[in-house]
């Protein structure tokens, strides 16, 4: 039987799912923990999708921090996704190096933490390019960017995205009590302490979370939220809730029997509770093992289930 194969190519790794008929695509956005989702990518090829797995920051013609990201570089990457050849036989014809454009393609767009953000900003900026949008532990409103490079703390709140040059609104994260920042010493002794309350805590500011937050409305198509009622990175529940009361439980414009937005929530997993979860390196990211793969196996089905019924392509690999 045919394996699933992987190509380098210029925006990260491109997953080929087995077989030679016609296989949807999807775009996947890593994290904040950098690097090529290649976990996902392989997965969704398992499952029958040519699948593009790009980071976010540090890499594939990205700048090195999550910090001022062009969002135009993931329409490039949703307009090449969408020429690659479909059609009996394009599944081998890209695997034998047939990279060439052809009729377009639905892309749908699966991200991961602030993939997950990012997901959704790229349906909204784009959303003649996107067909459906898998936001695991993500976010409605625009963050903040994560600068790890030298000095960054003497530097100004910058933005995660752009967009034509401007920075896209972000909600500045909340400056830490004296109580947090004495928690913050539990790194040195390998007990990070949570994220969560700096994120709540700017929360607070009504205004200024309108300002940011992701104006989801502009894309027409089925959106579908995974969160864990842990997640200790950031409330990503209540972060995706802000997505949903945004598009108001509106349906689908082409499927009114279909809800636009579905949030699925899982009780006692946190920011881990996605498909193959990174591992949390320095971070407290919330819930149990037990809950976070109970989520997971729960979970990856419905996100597979969704996004064949989203591109509407039978995602059976041909003899």
């Amino acid at each position: 039987m045919e394996e699933i194969a992987s190509r380098a190519v210029e925006y990260g790794t491109l997953w080929l799912p087995p077989g030679a008929g016609p296989a949807p695509a999807v775009l996947v956005l890593g994290g904040s923990e950098g690097g090529t989702p290649d976990d996902v990518g392989a997965a969704l090829a398992r499952a029958g999708f040519l699948a593009l797995a790009s980071p976010c920051f540090g890499g594939a013609g990205l700048p090195a921090q999550l910090v001022e990201v062009p969002l135009e570089r993931f329409g490039e990457r949703l307009r090449w996704l969408a020429a690659l050849p479909r059609g009996p036989g394009a599944a081998r014809r890209v695997r034998a190096g047939g990279l060439l454009g052809g009729a377009s393609r639905p892309v749908a767009v699966v991200g991961r933490s602030k993939g997950g953000e990012l997901a959704l900003l790229v349906a909204s900026a784009y959303p003649e390019l996107v067909a459906a949008v898998v936001a695991y532990s993500g976010s409605g409103v625009g963050w903040q960017g994560i600068d790890r490079g030298p000095g960054a703390y003497r530097r100004p709140a910058r933005p995660s995205w752009t967009l034509g040059g401007a920075a896209v609104p972000f909600l500045p994260f909340a400056r830490p009590t004296p109580g947090q920042v004495l928690s913050l010493l539990g790194y040195l002794v390998g007990r990070p302490p949570p994220s969560r309350p700096f994120y709540e805590r700017a929360l607070g500011d009504a205004a200024a979370v309108e300002r940011a937050t992701i104006p989801v409305e502009r894309f027409p198509g089925p959106v579908l939220l995974v969160s864990g009622a842990d997640d200790q990175v950031w409330p990503s529940r209540e972060l995706a809730e802000i997505a949903v009361r945004r598009l108001g439980g509106r349906s689908d414009a082409a499927r009114p029997d279909r809800r636009r937005v579905e949030h699925l929530v899982y009780e006692g997993a946190g920011h881990l509770a996605g498909p193959c979860p990174p591992r949390a390196r320095g971070f407290a990211a919330g819930g149990t093992p037990e809950a976070n793969a109970a989520a997971a196996a729960d979970a990856w089905p419905r996100v597979v289930a969704f996004l064949r019924a989203a591109l509407a392509v039978s995602t059976t690999p041909e003899p």
